[in-house]
């Protein structure tokens, strides 16, 4: 299972990370859920109250809420070599663009800048999603 990396970036900062919210925002929560589970090729058992939550491990489960109004976040994952793979393979399934930059979400280069393979792209609800094999170094 991927590992949910220990901060989230705001998008509308440039420099710093903030705590790990649980909750991401979207304009129809189960859209976001289902688009999410998906490509990371985790279980969506559907929506709990308002809330349509999906366990990207033993720790955490990200609850997507329905909201109008609301901030995209950048969130990244640490995901195994074969793990990666797999993402890839479905979002060229998809026809999604990805890169392997923030600022350049559309070169479909996996080569990340910390080493090994990451990619980064955008769900339909505009939050930044991060898949990488290697960490940076602290």
């Amino acid at each position: 299972m991927p590992d949910f990396l220990t901060y989230v970036q705001r998008k509308d900062q440039a420099d710093g990370y903030y705590p790990q919210p649980r909750r991401a925002a979207g304009e129809d929560n189960e859209v976001a859920a289902r688009f999410f589970a998906h490509v990371m090729g985790l279980p969506y058992n559907g929506p709990e109250r308002h809330f349509a939550p999906v366990q990207v491990n033993e720790t955490l489960t990200l609850d997507f809420c329905t909201a109008q109004d609301f901030q995209g976040h950048h969130l990244a994952f640490h995901v195994g070599d074969d793990e990666f793979e797999a993402i890839l393979s479905r979002l060229q399934a998809m026809g999604l663009s990805y890169g392997n930059n923030h600022r350049e979400l559309t070169n479909m280069k996996t080569d990340h800048p910390f080493g090994g393979k990451g990619v980064y792209f955008l769900d339909p609800s505009g939050h930044l999603f991060e898949i990488m094999t290697k960490v940076a170094a602290s």
